[in-house]
């Protein structure tokens, strides 16, 4: 039976808010604590805030407390938000600052600002990465889709690497290959001019990489492959490129600009991730 264990009215339990635990029918096997917002509004929402909720260095907002082992994981990053509540191993939490994991098992959200949804065995370890999987071969992260946002500005006719973060190429903030992976990518690429401008570019290509061990064994396998190139008006010559970054060990995106103008350049890259 529904039973009320706190209103706010000398109970402990802040007003507003009504704890019931509710273990009748359908709830007899597994019993729900039902937390509710009892404003005196027609609605009313229920926040969970964490210390320092506002500011860089935030609390996360988790399901478990962590204990540093594959029970309840290591301790989070902050701001992040980590609703996973199994997993085989301590790291498989949202450890990066603003990362999310929304549920599932296994998964890793290492990069700051990364994201796993749901699902089994994902690994989102760079800036800005999505990842989804539904489940793994042999260890999380080598059978999976992932998505990372790319961009930069150029000024003039410069050229200009790509990045999740806007700034030079590094082994976080760009679409870097884990060691024994390919990835077969389709990177779409879109630039204009800010304001009223008539300057529209557009790129589309596939390409597949590889790298075996190391950040310099990492290649294009078979060349790139351009589907899509649109530039309006028909005389402008600003470009994209992709080739292989075997410094960072991943995917490098270049745009080269065109004189007297600055271009603002995004480029999404959609990788199936084999290892």
């Amino acid at each position: 039976m529904p039973g009320i264990l706190g209103t706010g009215s000398g109970s402990g339990t802040p007003a507003g808010v009504v704890i019931a635990l509710q273990e009748a029918a359908p709830n007899v096997t597994t019993g729900v604590l039902a937390i509710t917002a009892a404003t005196t509004t027609a609605a009313g929402s229920l926040a969970l805030v964490p210390k320092g909720a506002g500011t860089p260095a935030g609390g996360a907002l988790i399901a478990q407390v962590p204990d540093a082992t594959a029970t309840a994981g290591n301790v989070r990053g902050a701001n992040a938000v980590d609703w996973q509540s199994y997993r085989l191993a301590s790291t498989q939490v949202a450890s990066g600052a603003f990362a999310v994991i929304g549920g599932g098992t296994e998964n890793t959200a290492t990069g700051q600002f990364s994201t796993v949804a749901g699902g089994s065995g994902a690994v989102a370890s760079t800036y800005g990465k999505f990842a989804m999987a539904s489940g793994s071969f042999a260890s999380p992260g080598d059978a999976q889709y992932g998505c990372t946002i790319l961009r930069g500005i150029t000024t003039g006719s410069t050229q200009v690497r790509l990045t999740a973060d806007g700034t030079a190429p590094n082994a976080t903030n760009t679409v870097n290959l884990e060691d024994g992976h390919v990835y077969a990518a389709r990177i779409l690429v879109a630039a204009t001019v800010p304001g009223d401008s008539p300057v529209t570019v557009v790129y589309e290509f596939t390409a597949v990489f590889r790298r075996r061990i190391g950040a310099q064994t990492t290649m294009l396998v078979g060349g790139v492959t351009e589907i899509t190139a649109i530039t309006d008006p028909d005389d402008v010559t600003a470009t994209a490129d992709v080739s292989a970054d075997a410094i960072n060990g991943g995917i490098a995106v270049t745009a080269t600009g065109i004189a007297g103008s600055e271009l603002r350049w995004v480029a999404t890259i959609q990788t199936t991730e084999v290892g």
